[in-house]
């Protein structure tokens, strides 16, 4: 069998194209049940060696998510410099 993400030319001038479905590719069986959707019995929670100095807070994050208003706030505050430095020389 050719590679699925190879096409390959056919001899009559257009290109072939294998398709693997699951079924084909040996995907399933008795192990199909648990999906995405059932979870499997038992913790599986994250467990590791750094368990102890993980944190339910991380700045990264909040700054991440809110970058949009700290940009603005960040303009506003320099453009008020500006105008504030200029008004004071002048």
């Amino acid at each position: 069998m050719e590679d699925p993400m190879n096409p390959s030319h056919n001899g009559k001038g257009t290109r072939e194209v294998v398709v693997v479905t699951g079924a084909s590719a040996g995907v399933g069986g008795a192990r199909s049940s648990n999906n995405l959707y059932d979870p499997l019995p038992g913790d599986y929670g994250a467990r590791g060696e750094f368990d102890g100095c993980s944190t339910d807070y991380s700045a990264q994050a909040w700054v991440n998510r809110y970058r949009g208003w700290l940009t603005l706030g960040l303009g506003f505050a320099a453009l008020s410099s500006l105008f504030y430095t200029a008004r004071k020389s002048a």
